[in-house]
């Protein structure tokens, strides 16, 4: 009786054991994917803004007044945002103004949203501020 205890113990032993090993191993595996996935997904959406930023030019955003969604700017833009959307394969594209309203969009129906709701976020302020600046955007 005393040497089948032992048995199931050290088997209990071992089940944990290997048992923590792998979920060590899947959380590694899942780590790595998980940062992949983040690389290649920037990678695609600065290659997106790139190409934003080479097809769109700074006049043509300020000859666009919000809400205003019948102006041949604003319909050249949202054509060509959407077919950007279209080829890059992305949700949504969104042009805003320094008071965080939607200029133009893509669909655009998120246009009539009139503004984002996270206009005082991080990543709008650090936008708002230059983080990804035309030299960034362009290559040399």
């Amino acid at each position: 009786m005393n040497n089948s205890k032992s048995h199931y113990s050290v088997f209990f032993w071992i089940g944990i054991t290997v048992i923590l090993v792998l979920n060590v191993l899947l959380w590694v595996f899942v780590n790595q994917v998980e940062e992949k996935f983040s690389s290649e997904l920037k990678t695609r959406l600065i290659s997106s803004n790139r190409a934003i930023t080479r097809e769109v030019d700074e006049e043509q955003i300020s000859l666009l007044v919000p809400g205003q969604q019948n102006s041949l700017e604003y319909l050249f833009l949202q054509q060509m945002l959407e077919g950007i959307r279209r080829q890059d394969g992305l949700q949504s594209i969104l042009i805003l103004s320094f008071d965080g309203s939607i200029l133009v969009s893509s669909p655009e129906i998120l246009a009539e949203q009139k503004n984002i709701s996270q206009a005082g976020s991080r990543y709008f302020l650090e936008a708002q501020n230059g983080l990804y600046s035309r030299k960034y955007l362009l290559p040399a």
